[in-house]
């Protein structure tokens, strides 16, 4: 954070992983909240995950969005099918005040499915955001995985946005028109696994 070292980020990652709370969604809100923490600006926000539009092609979730395929193009150098959608559902998935709906763009690979980079779109009350993820294979884990992410929040005068825990977009006061960008790189990634043994006695 400004240049420092963040020296107690092991013990909350620890506590949050390792001590959850019974309550499924005090859990998750403990983890967006924690996951916010150090954004940048004066923007509250939970919004900001790197996964959050793969959501929306979940099986369970799919009825809540219209879905239209796009043209096939070359994206990072692999050929992907760009799939476009609008949320209809309701209660919103992203929650605002205004219950604005999310829209997005999706590039997949047609062969296996492969998600390559994804486009999530807000626009609430005066308060526009847009997050774009890209993903790369990686060996080890042998996965596709978010490797960069770009965000970029623009507020009108007088009002401006938060993102809240569900996640959400909400709203905050601010004097003059905001823009706020952010760049979030990924690497280092690792697989955890869990050992067991059985003591037959």
């Amino acid at each position: 954070m400004d240049g420092r070292s963040v020296h107690d980020r092991r013990s909350r990652l620890e506590a949050l992983f390792l001590k959850p709370t019974p309550d499924l969604v005090q859990q998750a809100t403990r983890i967006a909240g924690e996951s916010a923490r150090y954004n940048v600006g004066d923007i509250v926000r939970t919004l900001n995950t790197p996964t959050l539009a793969l959501a929306f092609l979940r099986p369970e979730n799919q009825n809540r969005s219209t879905f239209h395929l796009g043209d096939r193009t070359t994206t990072d150098g692999v050929v992907t099918q760009e799939l476009r959608f609008q949320e209809t559902g309701r209660p919103r998935m992203i929650l605002t005040r205004d219950e604005a709906a999310a829209t997005g763009r999706v590039w997949v690979v047609p062969e296996d499915g492969a998600v390559v980079r994804t486009e999530l779109q807000m626009d609430s009350a005066g308060a526009a955001a847009s997050i774009t993820v890209r993903y790369a294979r990686q060996d080890r884990p042998a996965l596709w995985v978010p490797v960069m992410m770009n965000e970029l929040y623009e507020l009108e005068g007088s009002s401006a946005a938060g993102v809240s825990d569900i996640p959400t977009l909400d709203r905050v006061r601010t004097p003059s028109k905001v823009r706020i960008e952010g760049r979030a790189r990924y690497s280092d990634f690792r697989q955890f696994t869990v050992d067991t043994r059985m003591i037959i006695r």
